[in-house]
């Protein structure tokens, strides 16, 4: 019950923090990847289509970049709702499975915590996109997949070559992240409502050469 009211808030307000930066506030920002010793990449890269039926179409940089080229060409463009076994019923997101997951604390280079609610909706939009998310260097590089608010999802590709995976896909691994690794605040304040009382920080291993990070971040 308390997933549901916080994702029903969450999707509320959704709209209004899916956003690109403006380039003022890129500026300012220091991008750094989420473990040591990493390289920082590009964001990713999205092929798919935008309405059934359509032209494939190739975007580059995170979903917050991709969406805002994605509603030039389609103004009013929504990702497909993500499906009832898709929000609960994975079987990558089965409570219990730890043994490719670590959550909190891991390596020096890790940020802060992200936002439980925002980490979600993100994933939601991934599992919304229909094609193909990747990214084009391997060799140790880390590249943004979301980054607002201070929370952040990354890819960190350790296979020599590009690689791509469905987005949906790549939603659901986020999915295990905050459903292993969400903790509620450990000093609440007044202000703080569902679903703004949790925050995640994790990493998932996938055994094709790559992780899924949530952190806090610097945007």
């Amino acid at each position: 019950m308390a997933y549901l009211i916080r994702s029903a808030v969450a999707v509320a307000i959704f709209t209004l923090v899916l956003a690109t930066p403006t380039p003022n506030e890129a500026s300012i920002k220091v991008v750094r990847a989420p473990l040591e010793g990493y390289k920082v990449g590009r964001g990713i890269t999205f092929m798919g289509t935008i309405e059934e039926g359509g032209p494939e179409y190739t975007f580059h940089g995170t979903i917050e970049e991709i969406r805002a080229q994605i509603l030039k060409i389609k103004p009013d463009f929504v990702p497909s709702a993500p499906s009832e076994e898709d929000q609960f019923n994975s079987t990558l997101a089965k409570r219990g499975d730890r043994a490719s997951m670590n959550c909190g604390h891991v390596g020096k280079g890790w940020n802060g915590d992200a936002e439980s609610w925002l980490a979600r909706e993100r994933a939601n939009y991934l599992k919304g996109l229909n094609g193909m998310c990747g990214v084009n260097n391997g060799g140790g590089e880390c590249s943004r997949i979301s980054c607002a608010y201070n929370t952040g999802i990354w890819i960190c590709n350790d296979t020599n070559g590009p690689l791509s995976k469905p987005c949906k896909y790549l939603g659901k691994q986020a999915d295990v992240i905050i459903n292993e690794c969400e903790y509620p605040r450990t000093d609440p304040q007044p202000a703080y409502n569902e679903p703004f009382t949790w925050l995640v920080k994790g990493q998932r291993f996938d055994t094709e050469g790559y992780n899924i990070i949530i952190n806090g971040d610097a945007c």
